[in-house]
């Protein structure tokens, strides 16, 4: 693991899905990163920008059950993205950047059939954002 402190969790019971079926999840801009969150899409399409995001605890787990969907993450440079999904017919690709120590880690679980995945590492948008005042930028 790139950050030793953070620690990983399993997802508890009584965390409430989001469920797409042939339809869009997307979350962007300003928002929270829940310690946990779990998706279940079925030729759905899910993005979620975290550029401007704050997350609400070191770890960040998304567990995504997926057939035949479309996942696109953005993290900023500095978050780094634990890979723990299963795939069959799928294509992941992950890029992220060298992590940073005071950024949170995103840990991602569940599995993915017939589905397409891409973790993409883009600039913060703006100077006042959020991981720019994080990192001294």
């Amino acid at each position: 693991m790139a950050q030793p402190d953070a620690e990983y969790r399993p997802i508890p019971a009584h965390t409430q899905p989001v469920v797409s079926t042939m339809g869009e999840v997307k979350r962007t801009g300003v928002w929270t990163v829940p310690a946990y969150s779990t998706f279940k899409l079925n030729g759905a399409t899910l993005k979620l920008d975290l550029r401007q995001a704050q997350a609400e605890a070191p770890v960040c787990t998304f567990d995504i059950q997926a057939t035949i969907a479309t996942i696109e993450i953005i993290v900023p440079p500095g978050v780094y993205v634990e890979n723990r999904l299963s795939d069959s017919w799928s294509s992941m690709t992950i890029d992220t950047s060298q992590p940073h120590p005071n950024a949170p880690r995103v840990v991602l679980t569940g599995s993915i059939r017939g589905s397409s995945l891409k973790v993409i590492t883009k600039p913060v948008p703006g100077s006042n954002s959020v991981w720019n005042k994080l990192f001294g930028g």
